[in-house]
């Protein structure tokens, strides 16, 4: 199911008028390799907080939090980000407005990805 999302998803993700979705471009840990993948996300001030449905394992999060940062393209913008930290819901549920709160806080997955401008 997850890869028909992804599949679905992909098309759309990064757009301006599609804001639910974005794109986060990473290098593999030890290989460098550039890989892009299309996930939820959602802003809180200047931070981008994504939620981690697979958990904080996946190779995804794991090259992002060795690397330190990444770029994602959101909302049809291109924004170089860094300072990864994983924060629970309660931190995560801000993000995500009056109308998606709620889905969250039913939601099983606990583990969110924030992250931060990285000033050039």
């Amino acid at each position: 199911m997850a890869s028909r999302t992804i599949g679905l998803a992909r098309p759309l993700a990064g757009r301006r008028w599609f804001p639910l979705w974005g794109v986060l471009h990473h290098r593999g840990r030890s290989s460098g390799t550039p890989y892009a993948v299309p996930v939820v996300m959602r802003g809180r001030g200047d931070a981008i907080v994504i939620p981690l449905p697979w958990g904080r394992r996946t190779n995804w999060v794991r090259n992002v939090l060795a690397a330190g940062e990444c770029t994602v393209r959101w909302r049809g913008a291109t924004r170089r980000m860094g300072h990864p930290r994983l924060i629970g819901k309660a931190d995560a549920r801000p993000a995500f407005g009056w109308f998606l709160r709620p889905l969250v806080t039913r939601m099983t997955v606990t583990d969110f990805l924030e992250l931060r401008p990285v000033q050039a």
